[in-house]
């Protein structure tokens, strides 16, 4: 599995992980005192925005959405990102994504993912944790994350 992040911006409200939002000169690295940003010469980024930063992990699991189930939207940007339709394996989950289990009963089947004791787990509430790692990724559907939707966290509280 290969480490990766994403970084939403609390003060712009946005987020930033590529050429478009102009942060493709920075990179997420790990160094002596935790992970900060470094630019393409190395040198770290110091900045007060830093506290507007929020860092998402990539989980190495990707959900089992379809490509014919893509808005048409996603597939334009997967395709003008140079993939080709045949290449698609799902959305890549990151922590803090809002995530639906297809197929489950008895138990909230829409829940924001979380890092809790050494395993990315869905927080289904009421001191309940279900590890990521237990449920097939065919059943798992991304449908945004807590940053770009603060408006669902009263949908499962």
């Amino acid at each position: 599995m290969d480490l990766e992040f994403r970084a939403w911006d609390k003060k712009y409200k946005k987020m930033c992980c590529g050429a478009t939002d102009g942060w493709d000169t920075y990179r997420l690295c790990l160094i002596d005192e935790g992970l900060r940003w470094i630019d393409k010469n190395g040198n770290l980024f110091v900045n007060d925005r830093l506290k507007d930063i929020v860092i998402m992990q990539y989980i190495g699991i990707k959900d089992g959405t379809k490509w014919e189930q893509l808005p048409e939207k996603e597939r334009e940007q997967w395709t003008l990102d140079g993939n080709l339709p045949s290449e698609w394996e799902g959305r890549k989950i990151y922590k803090d994504e809002i995530v639906r289990i297809r197929g489950v009963a008895s138990v909230k089947d829409i829940a924001p993912v979380d890092f809790y004791r050494g395993s990315f787990v869905l927080d289904l509430g009421d001191a309940y944790l279900w590890r990521l790692s237990s449920i097939n990724s065919e059943y798992i559907e991304v449908l945004g994350n807590i940053h770009e939707n603060p408006d669902w966290r009263i949908k499962w509280n």
